[in-house]
């Protein structure tokens, strides 16, 4: 999609404004589930993963949210469901979060930052998916400043996945956050980003058109051996230790 766009003449000024509403008796939620790890030590420590619940619209016309972020919350279900049903326990807890209030201003993320379900510090790392349903590879956001981390994820997409992925380093973003993982990192808590890359379809980010039939469900299930496949790995890994962001 191309936005409009059009010339000024030359010493025009445009002004834009916006009408709101606050609700100020509107509530919004954490879905929280857990795996409580099968190691009588490092059961204590837990592994975070976490989604976006809502979706961005307004009154009048539907917003389907399916990329934004219904992916997530699809590939996030269905790690789980695997982690549960699987032979090999984590020995470490994991914890899953739908994350609520995301769009309006990441008000779910910041109450767990505030509040959360386990220490800090026992907190191994958190890993947040966004919009992962339209793609064919994937991509790690922060995931090369982890490698102790990263080295699971990396080693299931080349054994069992074999999708091309890609990672960045982490670095201090100074401008407005714009995702849930920036109150986990900055609550100290090792965060990585998980997306798909390469779009087969177009991206309707935050439009009516973002629908069902602009995902790629080979992608998506992949994404999720690729949480099922790394987390196992991470959670049952004795010498990582759960140490803070430096």
């Amino acid at each position: 999609m191309k936005t409009p766009s059009f010339a000024l003449p030359e010493n025009q000024k445009v002004t834009i404004s916006a009408k709101t509403k606050n609700f100020p008796d509107a509530k919004s939620c954490n879905v929280v589930g857990m795996i409580e790890g099968s190691d009588p030590d490092l059961k204590d420590e837990v592994i975070i993963v976490g989604g976006h619940l809502d979706g961005q619209g307004y009154l009048g016309e539907l917003f389907p949210g399916a990329l934004d972020n219904a992916s997530g919350v699809a590939d996030i279900l269905g790690a789980a469901k695997a982690l549960s049903n699987s032979e090999i326990k984590p020995k470490r807890s994991v914890l899953f979060i739908l994350i609520g209030g995301e769009e309006c201003g990441l008000y779910g993320s910041d109450y767990y930052a505030k509040n959360p379900l386990f220490p800090i510090d026992k907190t191994v790392f958190m890993i947040n998916l966004d919009m992962v349903g339209n793609g064919t590879g994937f991509f790690l956001g922060d995931a090369k400043s982890y490698p102790e981390i990263y080295s699971h994820f990396e080693s299931a997409n080349q054994n069992y996945i074999h999708r091309k992925m890609d990672a960045s380093e982490w670095k201090k973003n100074y401008g407005r956050p714009r995702s849930d993982a920036s109150n986990f990192e900055n609550a100290g808590i090792k965060t990585i980003s998980l997306y798909t890359s390469g779009s087969v379809f177009p991206v309707y980010y935050h439009h009516p058109l973002d629908k069902t039939n602009v995902l790629t469900p080979e992608i998506m299930e992949d994404a999720a051996k690729l949480l099922y496949l790394g987390i196992l790995g991470v959670a049952n890994n004795a010498e990582i230790a759960p140490r803070t962001k430096e």
